[in-house]
């Protein structure tokens, strides 16, 4: 697998020479979850408070969601908060792709038994936040 190599300080600015400081930005936050019968509703509703607290903060930066198939019994759930959301195998370069075409750069983990290489492909190219159990 081939991903692009991230530029350096991408969304972020330079205050000095060599040094990058994150800005409050309008770049869409892209979410990867799990939700679904086997994992239940917990990474969801986590995600959901972070996405709106995250909003007020921001009111110009979208939230994305990147979910599981199995999830589908809560895709109305993200369509009545007028969250966007895809559903798919999430590898890393399906991740990556989604990220590039949306201009993401940060994204916020809440999975389980996510893999290390996985972790490192996608950190390559996107800030990762890991939240969860």
């Amino acid at each position: 697998m081939i991903l692009t190599k991230r530029p350096s300080c991408l969304g972020w600015q330079h205050s000095k020479p060599g040094e990058c400081v994150r800005s409050m930005n309008s770049q869409p936050l892209l979410f990867r979850l799990d939700a679904g019968p086997e994992v239940g509703i917990g990474h969801w509703t986590r995600c959901l408070a972070l996405s709106e607290a995250l909003k007020t903060q921001n009111s110009q930066r979208q939230s994305f969601w990147l979910v599981n198939r199995e999830s589908k019994p809560l895709w109305d759930r993200l369509r009545a908060q007028s969250i966007q959301f895809r559903t798919g195998d999430w590898n890393a370069q399906n991740t990556f792709d989604v990220a590039q075409e949306l201009g993401a750069d940060t994204l916020i983990l809440d999975t389980m038994n996510t893999q290390t290489a996985w972790v490192k492909q996608v950190g390559m190219h996107l800030q990762i936040i890991s939240v969860g159990d």
